[in-house]
């Protein structure tokens, strides 16, 4: 395929992805994520609460220090801590929601109607295999991520430095997103070992790379104005409005769930494009 051709297949995909939407039965298979997700956001928020203390303040605690712990200061240290948690989440809840939402894509394009049940079962299966194929690109993820932070941290990098080189690992991560996205695809609905996914993931790339960059970048950019808007949590709260810190993040949450149905669906579809159609050869 040329690169116009896979750039109108991403966007295809990720017409289909959006009208795949529209049927409350490929929500299922997202519905633990949301839940959990959800769920952490509200007890980390609510951290000094005795109904989630117990669990939500030492959490706190060992990731932001004892002055998180008392108000507004949870507030000015809740997308740090939440953004940590989250990363765990989506590294275990996320990527089993991923794994049957593409085994889906590909039993509903087959003609088959299995339940949630049975595909979360089908990829909990394959999620160890799964986690072990996604260590790599977890690790880049962690790299591009946190660790850029701690690096320009220890070396007391100036404000600007650290918004340059912090925007040059973003791009760098969107890059990385679309060569690594089909794997959920590959191991739970391609059936495919470790080492065998990834060598198909350099064979996709060479035949549809654009077009899953295409569905990465559409992905991603949606979230992009909340991430802006959370990079200095204390000014909501000198603006003493400390609860829009959480109500911002809650909106993240909804955000990069929508957008995470959307890559994993379309991404599918592209696969499977490109390994059946002969005009996608």
């Amino acid at each position: 395929m040329n690169p116009l051709e896979q750039a109108l297949l991403g966007w295809q995909c990720l017409g289909s992805a959006a009208r795949a939407l529209t049927r409350p039965v490929t929500w299922g298979v997202w519905l633990p994520l949301a839940l959990v997700r959800f769920g952490t956001l509200a007890a980390l928020a609510m951290a000094a609460h005795p109904m989630v203390s117990s669990f939500a303040a030492p959490v706190v605690l060992a990731l932001a220090g004892p002055h998180a712990l008392h108000y507004p200061g949870l507030y000015r240290a809740l997308p740090a801590v939440f953004g940590r948690v989250d990363a765990a989440t989506w590294g275990v809840v996320g990527l089993w929601a991923a794994g049957a939402s593409s085994a889906q894509v590909t039993a509903m394009a087959g003609g088959a109607a299995e339940s949630a049940g049975a595909l979360m079962a089908r990829a909990l299966r394959r999620l160890p295999l799964l986690w072990l194929a996604e260590l790599p690109a977890l690790a880049l993820g962690w790299a591009l991520t946190e660790g850029i932070l701690l690096w320009l941290a220890s070396r007391g990098s100036g404000a600007l430095t650290v918004r340059l080189l912090t925007m040059i690992a973003a791009v760098a991560l969107v890059i990385a997103r679309a060569f690594y996205g089909w794997l959920p695809a590959l191991v739970v609905a391609g059936g495919h070992g470790v080492s065998d996914a990834w060598h198909e993931l350099g064979r996709l790339a060479g035949r549809g790379y654009l077009a899953a960059f295409v569905i990465t970048l559409v992905t991603t950019l949606p979230a992009l104005p909340l991430w802006l808007a959370l990079r200095s949590p204390g000014r909501w709260v000198d603006a003493g409005h400390p609860g829009w810190v959480a109500l911002l993040l809650a909106a993240g949450v909804a955000v990069t769930l929508l957008t995470s149905f959307l890559s994993v669906v379309a991404l599918t579809l592209a696969w499977r494009a490109l390994e059946e159609d002969p005009w996608h050869s």
